[in-house]
């Protein structure tokens, strides 16, 4: 009877029966409990490790050459490639974005902002976001530490490599809705909802990339306009295209590219340069579609690579 006590008869998947003593079903549930603390420590281990590993990638740089006076450049009625040159790389502007600025009134005084701002280095903050997730930030102590962000349009793209989670710098995008106004529309985190934000949001970045869709102006603005309208207030979620269709006309749930990206889907655009099921910033800028108008905090001459 003792030994009954001690044993339980189950049914195997063959039809027959299996004893398993007690005492034994206790120490294999004490295994299978170990081996799960375990696992539990090595991942948090791992993920923090990866924590490590992925604050030193962020790129943030500032040029390693002399600033020199582009004034006598920015006053001239015509320029050439060199003057196209040197602006690019005293200014992280591009011919696109110098020429999209040459007719303002403001554009000497601007580029001369933009210049000095290109030049200057901060400290950098690092901000947590969630379990693992983290964001570098300038530190921000005057109004000259923001960055200038060139003159924006509809549509435009800003694209930044300065988030991460664990092993993944992943980055950060948004899209231009008002130009005029400076608005952009971003998913910023988990627990926030996509929301319009002034441009500023990005001049505290410590890289950034501002692209410009080789698209009829008239899409763009339609393209800004519907996302004004209909992509605020989604959730944040990393994993559309993951556990759930990439695109989907009733869409709930986003983040920072995937919402970039979907507002230029809805009009058959796609801007995702692999087509993946998870849309990063890298990919938006990689994709055929864009043009650079300015950089800021990355190398001019490598950019993004």
């Amino acid at each position: 009877m003792r030994k009954n006590n001690r044993e339980k008869r189950i049914k195997s998947c063959a039809g027959g029966e299996i004893t398993v003593k007690k005492g034994k079903k206790k120490k294999i549930l004490l295994a299978v409990f170990l081996a799960l603390v375990f696992l539990a420590y090595f991942f948090v281990g791992m993920a923090g490790v990866g924590v490590m590993y992925t604050e030193k990638t962020l790129r943030y740089w500032t040029p390693d050459y002399k600033m020199v006076d582009i004034s006598p450049i920015l006053e001239k009625e015509t320029l050439t490639k060199e003057d196209y040159d040197i602006l690019y790389r005293q200014t992280g502007v591009t011919k696109l974005g110098v020429d999209s600025m040459r007719a303002q009134s403001y554009f000497a005084g601007k580029m001369l902002d933009i210049q000095e701002s290109f030049f200057r280095r901060r400290d950098l903050v690092v901000e947590n976001f969630g379990p693992f997730c983290y964001s570098e930030m300038m530190d921000i102590q005057s109004y000259k530490d923001y960055s200038v962000v060139a003159d924006l349009r509809d549509g435009d793209i800003l694209v930044s490599n300065s988030m991460r989670v664990s092993w993944w710098r992943f980055g950060h995008s948004a899209l231009v809705v008002n130009g005029q106004s400076r608005l952009i529309l971003e998913a910023m985190e988990p627990g926030l909802k996509s929301m319009v934000n002034y441009v500023n949001t990005f001049e505290v970045r410590p890289n950034f990339i501002l692209l410009r869709p080789k698209i009829d102006e008239k899409i763009k603005k339609e393209v800004a306009s519907y996302a004004f309208d209909n992509l605020r207030g989604l959730e944040y979620n990393l994993y559309p295209g993951v556990f759930s269709p990439k695109f989907e006309e009733n869409i709930t749930k986003t983040h920072c590219s995937h919402v970039v990206w979907y507002a230029y889907k809805k009009f058959n655009i796609d801007i995702d340069s692999n087509g993946g099921g998870i849309v990063t910033p890298e990919d938006i800028y990689n994709s055929e579609y864009m043009e650079v108008v300015q950089v800021f905090g990355l190398n001019p001459d490598t950019l993004w690579g």
